[in-house]
This record gives C-alpha cells, sequence and structure tokens, in this order.
C-alpha cells in the first residue's frame, strides 16, 4: 500500500497547517528508532492522618453524599515534603 501526502492538493492548506499530523508522522517515519532508558520510579509519598480541618472536610464531603462513610474512613494525607530517613 502507498499513500501520497500532497500539500498542494490540501483542502485546508495555509488555514490549519499548525494542526496537521504529516510532519508528525513524518517524523515517526523517518527518524530512527531509539529506545529509552526506564525511568526511575518516584518516591511515595509519606501516608498520614488527617488533620482537623481535613477530617472537616471530608466529613463534609459525607454529608453531601459525595463519599460514603467507608471511603471516608480510609482518607490519608499525603506528606508534599520529601522524607528523610532517620536513624
Amino acid at each position: 500500500m502507498s499513500v501520497t501526502i500532497d500539500c498542494e492538493s490540501c483542502p485546508v492548506r495555509g488555514r490549519h497547517c499548525g494542526d496537521c499530523f504529516v510532519p508528525v508522522l513524518a517524523r515517526a517515519w523517518l527518524e530512527e528508532p531509539t529506545t529509552r532508558a526506564p525511568e526511575p520510579m518516584p518516591e511515595r509519598p509519606a501516608m498520614m492522618p488527617l488533620d482537623f480541618e481535613e477530617t472537616e472536610a471530608v466529613e463534609a464531603f459525607v454529608r453531601a453524599g459525595l463519599v460514603s462513610r467507608t471511603e471516608a474512613h480510609t482518607a490519608r494525607a499525603q506528606s508534599t515534603v520529601p522524607s528523610a530517613a532517620v536513624g
């Protein structure tokens, strides 16, 4: 099967060139395949119990019917501060 792509006969030439898929396909066809090293797994954030304000917010979700009492009971906070080993 052969496909000919001709910009001269494109019905949206000049109006939608920025959205054209042809350059993407051309890169895929013409570039040498590369292998990428796997990215390291990100460190999992530390899980902590909810503080007072977070607990109140989750309770409001329960009262509004957005989450069940069981789901609310399993809610945990995630630390945004990198954890450090203590020892």
